[in-house]
């Protein structure tokens, strides 16, 4: 009987949530390599190939690269099995190569019901996935507190995080403090208006910061530019975990384990994110 061993590519969201879910509810002694380096990857698919069955738990274009050279039994759960509205070209790549190469699985799970799909491959399974709809039972709170704290400054890219309130869910999911001094232009406090977002526009006291952080959940750092900050150690010396940027000035705090990543490229990817780390904190907090 083949061993099963998963390669997981994703370091956090809503598919490093699924493995965890995997290895905490489904499996006993399983083995599990939790990598994006493909030379990691191909050199463990080809030194444990014999009598083994991988399971990917996402489409990844580092899949198809092994395959070109490695022969190999494999498991994949294919979280977006249709291509979404506005896709980018990384997923349209994904898109094709995965039913370019689909009679190379042994199987390939989506978690929609898909009828037309499952009758055309015999190797597409449906399941659903399983924890999404646990939260409430996990957790009574309803919303997650976020914290931007200090002295406002055009760097620290307030505008991007108060226009994610805009979007109906994460309104309905967060409620931010705005704690510091400094200026907030009219269309943003038309937005505030409208949300739930709180401003305490001035200086901050000892007293009324160990309230405020006593509150939160996440201290949060949209900057889109950096050069030192103690806000990350302020939330570690409280034992609170940070949201910060992907920019590179932030990189020192990549490996930690208090830290989440939101994409602040587009208003959607920032979006996105941070509805993922909602679902994140009912598992992980």
């Amino acid at each position: 009987m083949s061993k099963l061993k998963i390669i997981n590519f994703s370091s956090n969201g809503g598919i490093k949530q699924f493995t965890d879910h995997l290895l905490k509810n489904c499996f006993d002694d399983i083995e599990i390599i939790n990598s994006n380096k493909l030379k990691e990857i191909f050199f463990y698919i080809k030194s444990n190939k014999e009598n083994t069955t991988f399971l990917f738990t996402n489409n990844n274009l580092k899949i198809y690269l092994c395959l070109l050279f490695i022969k190999f039994d494999s498991i994949l759960i294919l979280h977006d099995h249709i291509l979404r509205n506005n896709s980018n070209i990384r997923e349209r790549l994904l898109h094709y190569f995965v039913f370019k190469n689909i009679n190379k699985f042994k199987k390939v799970i989506i978690h929609d019901n898909d009828e037309n799909l499952l009758k055309k491959y015999a190797n597409i399974k449906y399941l659903k996935m399983p924890y999404h709809n646990t939260l409430k039972e996990i957790n009574n709170i309803e919303k997650i507190h976020l914290l931007f704290f200090g002295r406002i400054e055009k760097y620290k890219n307030l505008d991007i995080l108060i226009k994610s309130f805009k979007n109906e869910e994460i309104n309905n999911k967060f409620n931010l403090i705005i704690a510091g001094k400094g200026f907030i232009n009219e269309d943003m406090q038309e937005i505030i208006k409208k949300t739930n977002i709180t401003v305490i526009n001035q200086f901050i006291d000892d007293r009324l910061r160990d309230i405020l952080i006593d509150w939160s959940h996440y201290f949060i750092l949209p900057y889109d530019s950096i050069t030192q900050t103690g806000i990350v150690d302020l939330a570690g010396s409280y034992e609170k975990p940070s949201i910060v940027s992907n920019i590179a000035g932030f990189k020192s705090y990549n490996s930690k384990i208090f830290k989440n990543i939101l994409n602040i490229n587009n208003q959607e990817s920032f979006n996105n994110d941070l509805l993922e780390i909602y679902d994140d904190f009912f598992i992980n907090y």
